[in-house]
């Protein structure tokens, strides 16, 4: 099985995941559901940026907003988990201790996840496959 087969049944049985390092201490990021992106979006929409930020203004939103950004993160670890609340939480006094530039790379891989960027080349890859396997011959 190809890379874009197996990451297409991954993400759609719903256990694509992607991981992140903070304060030296992994974790793994599913695709969060709608319910997860909310609960993330409550702290994670707080942090701005230009829309044509630069490398130093991202860095300089994280260091002003790493309680929020700890907090987002926190949420999108834990998952949909009945005591999401309390289970976020522990996570997130392990993950404040993280720097700053770990919590930017943790950001940039939740963002990608909530942005689905790797579904929608996954799904170009299965609809290119499909078309070639239909596509009758000449």
């Amino acid at each position: 099985m190809n890379k874009a087969t197996k990451d297409l049944s991954e993400l759609l049985q719903g256990s694509y995941c992607k991981t992140i390092l903070i304060g030296g201490k992994v974790y793994v990021m599913k695709a969060p559901s709608i319910k997860v992106i909310t609960r993330a979006a409550k702290h994670l929409s707080l942090v701005s940026v230009s829309k044509d930020f630069t490398i130093s203004e991202i860095m300089q939103a994280v260091s002003e907003h790493s309680e929020n950004i700890a907090k987002g993160l926190s949420y999108l670890v834990v998952g949909d988990v009945d005591d999401y609340e309390a289970r976020s939480q522990e996570v997130y006094e392990a993950m404040i201790s993280g720097t700053h530039e770990e919590l930017y790379a943790a950001f940039l891989v939740a963002f990608e996840l909530i942005a689905g960027r790797d579904f929608f080349g996954l799904c170009q890859l299965a609809m290119e496959l499909a078309q070639m396997i239909t596509k009758p011959r000449s």
